[in-house]
């Protein structure tokens, strides 16, 4: 039996949820980077742990039968889930008369039209782009306070407005009453930067108290950057930890900013092959290869070096293989209202084995 175009939609998303989700996840490059460990049924707070051993080696003495060293010590951290959504209105207005519709015959379940897939694809296309572009530098929402019309903001603070508790930015200095309403170019509506705190925030949280100690490199530029991330990051990772294998986690602008100063060395005279050139750009120089360097989308244009063994960021959802959990669905006049929920968090196994530079 023909269905409406709503219904369609309806349809696809629920027969259709591993396929939608499956480009949720094609799009996430964050779970497919290597290196980077997920959760995949983060509902809970979870411990991280880790185990520093003592020293304790001594001559062989048959009698003594004890020792008043201790064994080590239990080193703990943890995850904690935060909940993101996406509420979503669905018209069939929107859909009539369109290139989406056309050329479907059925609008049966078994065959769900055109516009339906497209919908969801590019719904799921933006939630992966969304979680892309913020996760790095997202903050948790407790940042956030409510709106006071008495008031004043700087530039950096977080309100929460409105009746739908929506999540703004202030961009400059506000007078008591200018709101995102009145004052629009004084507020920037940022709520899917404010879902938890990304690998970017943690680490700032670390290195302000003083349980990170940055290595300084300054300023990476065109002109410096093979002599700051191969020469003193690379300098800076103990010789027990590059036999782990490490990798150095940038962001494409750093990565492009390395090529670059790799191109004008070769240009200005360096001994660089073609081939060692092309090895140069994916492993530190002189590592042996002990050293990958992976270039990030979910850095955005961050100037931070983030070096560190395999497993040490870790991510955490409430399942891969149900990102994205469809609620209730409200029938409207016009159509009806889903929403998508799905869980998010960001962490570092072990503080040990994380070697960053002084730039955020």
């Amino acid at each position: 039996m023909p269905v409406s175009n709503v219904a369609a939609i309806q349809n696809y998303a629920g027969a259709y949820t591993p396929k939608i989700l499956k480009t949720l996840y094609s799009n996430l490059t964050i779970i497919s980077t290597p290196g980077v460990r997920t959760i995949n049924n983060l509902t809970v707070d979870k411990q991280l742990w880790g185990f520093k051993a003592a020293d304790g080696l001594q001559p062989n003495n048959p009698n003594i039968e004890d020792t008043d060293l201790v064994d080590g010590t239990l080193l703990l951290r943890s995850i904690s889930p935060r909940k993101a959504m996406k509420i979503l209105k669905i018209n069939s207005e929107e859909f009539a008369d369109t290139f989406l519709y056309e050329g479907q015959k059925d609008l049966t379940r078994e065959h769900p039209p055109l516009f339906a897939e497209e919908y969801w694809s590019n719904q799921m296309m933006k939630v992966a782009e969304e979680v892309e572009t913020n996760a790095y530098l997202m903050k948790d929402k407790s940042v956030a306070v409510a709106y006071n019309a008495g008031s004043t903001y700087a530039a950096g603070d977080v309100i929460i407005y409105g009746t739908l508790q929506q999540y703004f930015l202030c961009l400059a200095t506000t007078s008591a009453g200018q709101t995102p309403l009145t004052h629009p170019a004084k507020w920037q509506w940022a709520s899917n930067k404010y879902l938890c705190d990304g690998w970017g925030t943690v680490l700032a949280k670390e290195i302000a108290a003083t349980n990170l100690t940055p290595v300084v490199t300054g300023a990476i530029t065109t002109s410096n950057a093979v002599d700051k991330i191969d020469g003193v990051m690379w300098a800076a990772v103990p010789e027990l930890l590059r036999q782990k294998k490490v990798k150095f986690y940038v962001s494409w602008s750093v990565y492009d900013k390395r090529l670059a100063h790799l191109r004008a060395k070769k240009d200005a005279g360096a001994s660089y092959s073609d081939v060692e050139l092309e090895g140069h750009a994916k492993y530190i120089i002189d590592s042996s290869r002990r050293a990958e360097i992976i270039p990030c989308n979910w850095m955005g244009t961050s100037q931070r070096v983030i070096v560190t063994i395999d497993s040490n960021l870790v991510m955490g959802t409430n399942s891969i293989d149900s990102l994205g959990v469809w609620g209730n669905r409200v029938d409207t006049m016009h159509g009806y209202k889903t929403i998508m929920k799905f869980t998010l968090a960001f962490e570092f196994d072990d503080l040990r084995y994380l070697i960053v530079n002084d730039q955020a």
